[in-house]
């Protein structure tokens, strides 16, 4: 890992500091570095551990930030009664005065060996830290502003930017960034990053060479007040617009703020600019010289090159002086380039006044249609904000005709975001942020921020798109770019691999990867230069515009695109016909039949298996999506405690719902070096019937409990932020939507109900009890809650009374099995308080958007989904409850379809051959080849179908 051997080549009286830092940030440590070695060195990792929390844990260390709606003095009062307790020892911060970096880890160039292909270019200085500006006053926010504008100059390919950058756009770099990083109050970096391609990767120094020349242009030219202002203006606005965020997340924020300002700024932090110091700025500027320099060249062609490893993870590495006679000789003989300073900021917005909506819509409105278009529409009706949020799908049909189609498509977009180049660095500074992705029936494009100058970069892109023109010299780079992107596919873990396998199973038009890698080699430019006006010449658009935009400023944004496209005597595109209208379906899988598909890892460096065992259940039903909901809530703590806690098969041990274009199941994703894939899935198996006993032992009391909890979270929002579409999880590997039915609830340590971490039935009696007492009923009080135990959790409110009575029916209910140490019990009296919970707003115009895009995307046009399954849940039984489980869930079930997707990791390859011999039960099928078994299977209907929509 290249991060860990940035900060190994340090200084060894900073290695405790680095190693902090690291442990903090990258969380390393193994059995060798955490028990073996400190015990040869007469260490004992613990004792240290407990000596480090003796000396240091003091209150006077600590910064606190509570997010309430009571009043200040309820507030101090809380924070008083629950925290007084905690010792203070007076300790002074640690200090580690000086820089990590001396000059023996300076003037080096370090040549690494990455897991993956592609090449990487950082370069980097040690700086002084930026905060410490802050306390200059006036200029207390000037280290950031400096930043931008060292980026800006420095920063993602454009035409102020290092048209050296011009150079590299040419065949040398796909991507750059630079910036501040890894900053402390003691030490801080400056990097540039540079992704290469084969071509850079043969002229490192000659890009070295100019990214120097530039700073040489920056030092002469001296700071430009008229960026100042422009980037102060910009910081002024998002500053005063910023969306509203998670709680959790905002008071980490201030609390982070709270140990680097002064308390007039712990809100604002570095958010607003306040005077202009070209001091300063030069002061930075002096340090991005060659005697201060550090570069990491990444590249699987240094593999059997490098002298070193690192001891963490093994990364090969070499390490050889460079001086800056050396770098001068690189800056002669580079490349003649006119390198000059950016222009100013057409994007920046000046106009942020409301638009007057005349009436409260709730729910998007099918404002415009024709056989080119379909127009949905959501104006800002809650968060007035000068901001709009604009999507359009382009459907067509010849995007997935072929693994070549689907290339080329790659290839196409990607090419598309390239050209847009020249815009991106200044779209993002002033708040505007476009994409185009190809998706599964062609290619899409957001474009989101503040709406004055929207409309401005949305016609940039159009443009862009109808009058594409391939480029040879950078189709070679994005073909680069994509291959290497496909062979790196076998490098992904294998949980990632059995979703790709489970995702390529399902899904009726998919192509295999290693399809699209075999076709790369053999495209030119000349290719895509015949496919793209064929891939334009039929398609829909799909288009939703929302937020603080008229209606009639929506319809005109789309007439234009359509005049663009479909208008003139030479049209780009037409309609398509009724019979190409696109959709997406999935195969359905045969009732009281066991499927299951075995492959190898394919990086047979990795020892994990992995097991997706996926439960096939209903197509999109308000009814049946609340009883799978209400299942999966209740499965998810028992699995995972006996699953990975008990039985310990993996750290990656989840359960989680599936959704596929409106089929509804769960998944249980399992990661292992303990047990083969086949063994999993009889753990898993045993499980559900362990289960199976535990919910018919379920008392009416404990239903309403869990049902009340389903009511509290199935709408709450993803922690991890909106999903994105289907494909884009399915390549990237990660487990893709997690499903908010699979939240889990439970007392946290520092926000429990009950006042603390009772871990009994009669502690917790004590503990209300005395909660009654001295708290009143009507306070809002915090519950964490979490999609798995590897993300960040979100804190909801709920009147203290309400958690007072969920409590005292545990406690007379004697705990219960479906709780354990992290459930939350809630009766029936509570469902509506729980309900309008459920039904929280959005945070912001984005949240929004993506829940109303998935009702369009998937084609149920649902948009009162939450209410409609709150009155679900309001009618649910647990005699439904079990009646689902048995007829779709549990081992045997008549309507069960369960699909097993096994990757059997290097430590079980002779499991493999082994398991393949075995006989086959009755009830079970095995997938030989995924491409005839879809063939041989029905599929289910889809929502969508050409301009009409089937309704639930």
């Amino acid at each position: 890992m290249v991060y860990l051997l940035l900060y190994s080549l340090t200084s060894d009286e900073y290695q405790p500091m680095v190693f902090r830092w690291i442990s903090l940030n990258i969380r390393a440590g193994n059995w060798d570095t955490l028990e073996v070695k400190p015990k040869a060195r007469g260490v004992d990792t613990r004792h240290e551990l407990l000596k480090f929390y003796e000396e240091n844990y003091s209150a006077n260390l600590m910064h606190l930030v509570v997010y309430a709606k009571e009043s200040l003095d309820k507030i101090q009062s809380q924070v008083e009664s629950k925290f007084q307790e905690i010792r203070n020892i007076d300790r002074s911060y640690p200090h580690f005065p000086g820089h990590p970096c001396t000059s023996d880890y300076l003037q080096v160039l370090v040549k690494t060996v990455p897991i993956r292909q592609g090449h990487k270019l950082r370069i980097i200085w040690p700086i002084t830290p930026c905060i410490r500006y802050h306390k200059e006053g006036p200029s207390s926010t000037q280290s950031m502003i400096m930043l931008q504008i060292i980026w800006l100059e420095l920063g993602m390919v454009g035409t102020g930017v290092v048209d050296y950058f011009g150079a590299l756009r040419k065949s040398w770099a796909t991507s750059l960034s630079a910036g501040e990083s890894d900053s402390t109050y003691e030490f801080s970096f400056f990097k540039v990053v540079i992704d290469l391609t084969d071509a850079g990767q043969e002229h490192v120094e000659d890009i070295v060479a100019l990214l120097f020349k530039y700073i040489h242009l920056l030092q002469q030219s001296g700071p430009c007040k008229w960026i100042f202002d422009e980037l102060s203006a910009v910081c002024e606005t998002v500053f005063h617009y910023q969306d509203k965020i998670r709680p959790i997340d905002y008071v980490v924020h201030v609390a982070l703020n709270m140990q680097l300002y002064h308390p007039k700024d712990w809100l604002v932090g570095s958010s607003l600019p306040s005077k202009f110091v070209p001091s300063i700025i030069e002061s930075v500027l002096s340090e991005l010289t060659p005697d201060n320099v550090r570069i990491f060249w990444e590249s699987k062609k240094f593999e059997g090159h490098t002298d070193k490893i690192e001891p963490w993870y093994g990364t090969a590495y070499s390490v050889q002086k460079i001086t800056c006679s050396m770098i001068q000789q690189w800056m002669k003989s580079a490349p003649d380039e006119q390198l000059h300073l950016p222009s100013p900021n057409v994007f920046i917005p000046t106009d942020l006044s409301l638009k007057n909506v005349l009436e409260k819509v709730k729910v998007p409105l099918l404002l415009r249609k024709s056989p080119f278009s379909r127009l949905w529409y959501k104006p800002d009706t809650m968060f007035s904000t000068p901001k709009a949020y604009f999507k359009i799908d382009f459907n067509c049909p010849f995007a997935r005709r072929s693994p070549e189609a689907e290339v080329l498509t790659q290839i196409f977009t990607r090419l598309l975001m390239d050209y847009l180049n020249e815009y991106a660095y200044y779209a993002e500074v002033a708040g505007l942020y476009y994409a185009i992705n190809h998706n599964d029936n062609g290619f899409q494009v957001i474009v989101v921020g503040y709406n004055h100058k929207l409309r401005i970069l949305v016609e940039t892109v159009i443009g862009k798109i109808a009058k594409f023109e391939v480029k040879p010299e950078r189709f070679a780079v994005i073909k680069e770019m994509v291959t290497k992107e496909y062979q790196n596919y076998k490098f992904q873990q294998p949980y990632q691999q059995a979703m790709y396998y489970c995702s390529l199973i399902l899904e009726d038009q998919a192509w295999h990867w290693n399809d699209g890698l075999e076709v790369l080699p053999h495209f030119e430019a000349d290719n895509l230069s015949k496919f793209v006006p064929l891939l334009l010449s039929r398609t829909f658009l799909e288009c939703y515009i929302a937020g603080n935009i008229e209606p009639n400023e929506a319809e005109s944004m789309v007439q234009h695109i359509e005049d663009v496209f479909f208008q003139g005597s030479q049209p780009v595109s037409q309609a398509l016909f009724p019979s190409q209208h696109l959709t997406n379906r999935v195969i359905e899988l045969e009732r009281g039949r066991s499927y299951f598909y075995t492959a190898e890892g394919l990086n047979p460096s990795d020892e994990n298996s992995a097991l997706v065992h996926y439960i096939q259940v209903h197509q999109d039903d308000f009814m049946l999506n609340v009883k799978l909901q209400l299942f999966a809530l209740i499965a998810k703590q028992p699995a995972f405690h006996q699953l990975r806690s008990v039985e310990q098969l993996g750290y990656i041990t989840v359960l989680l719902q599936r959704n596929d274009s409106g089929i509804r199941g769960v998944q249980f994703i399992i990661q292992s070096t303990v047990k083969g894939p086949r063994q999993i899935d009889l753990r898993v198996e045993a499980f559900l019937k362990m289960f199976e006993s535990k919910l018919y032992a379920l008392s009416g009391d404990e239903f309403k409990v869990s049902l009340a909890m389903l009511l509290f979270f199935v709408t709450a929002k993803p922690v991890g932020g909106p999903a994105r579409d289907n494909k884009a999880c399915r390549r990237s590997g990660e487990p893709g939507e997690v499903q908010i039915e699979g939240l889990e609830a439970r007392w946290g340590a520092t926000v429990s109900p009950i006042g603390g971490q009772a871990s009994t039935v009669e502690a917790y009696r004590t503990q209300i009890e005395a909660i009654k007492l001295k708290s009143d009923s009507n306070e809002s009080l915090p519950i964490r809650a979490c999609t798995c135990p590897n993300r960040y959790p979100q804190v909801c409110d709920n009147p203290l009374g309400t958690w007072i009575e969920v409590a005292e029916m545990w406690v007379s209910a004697g705990g219960g099995w479906m709780c354990g140490a992290a459930s939350v019990l809630v009766t029936q009296s509570n469902v509506n308080a729980l309900i309008d919970m459920k039904l929280e707003k959005h945070k912001n115009l984005k949240e929004e958007s993506s829940f109303f895009w998935r009702e369009i995307s998937d084609g149920t046009l649902k948009f009162d989904r939450r209410e409609c399954e709150v009155a679900a849940l309001n009618q649910l039984t647990l005699k439904e409850l079990i009646d689902f489980f048995d007829e779709y869930i549990k081992v045997g079930a008549p309507r069960k379809k369960s699909l097993s997707v096994q990757v059997y990791g290097s430590a079980h390859s002779s499991e493999f051959k082994t398991d393949q011999s075995e006989p086959i039960k009755p009830d079970s099928a095995q997938i030989d080849n995924i491409f005839v078994f879809k063939r041989s299977r029905p599929l289910y209907g889809s929502f969508k179908g050409g301009l009409g929509h089937m309704k639930l």
